[in-house]
């Protein structure tokens, strides 16, 4: 992934199961319009994630955005999502 500010999730962030995420344009539009989000906070199932980078602009492929998404380490949703999985 291109990251167009901030930074990409280190392996630091997994390692240490940190509470960071990085996020696409669509979800800036949505939940910080006209704000800047590095470091301001998103919450995904009730679980607060810091906005450390933001992805770079994909748009639409076959109808379907590609800035739609936020990533997280895959340690902090192990942790705090996956027995949305059980």
């Amino acid at each position: 992934l291109d990251i167009s500010e901030g930074r990409p999730i280190t392996e630091l962030d997994v390692n240490s199961t940190r509470n960071v995420a990085v996020i696409g344009k669509d979800i800036i539009v949505k939940i910080f319009p006209n704000t800047n989000p590095i470091g301001k906070k998103v919450t995904l199932q009730g679980q607060k994630y810091e906005v450390v980078g933001i992805i770079k602009e994909r748009g639409a492929m076959l109808g379907r955005s590609q800035d739609n998404l936020m990533i997280i380490p895959l340690t902090s949703y192990m942790k705090y999502h996956s027995s949305l999985w059980e």
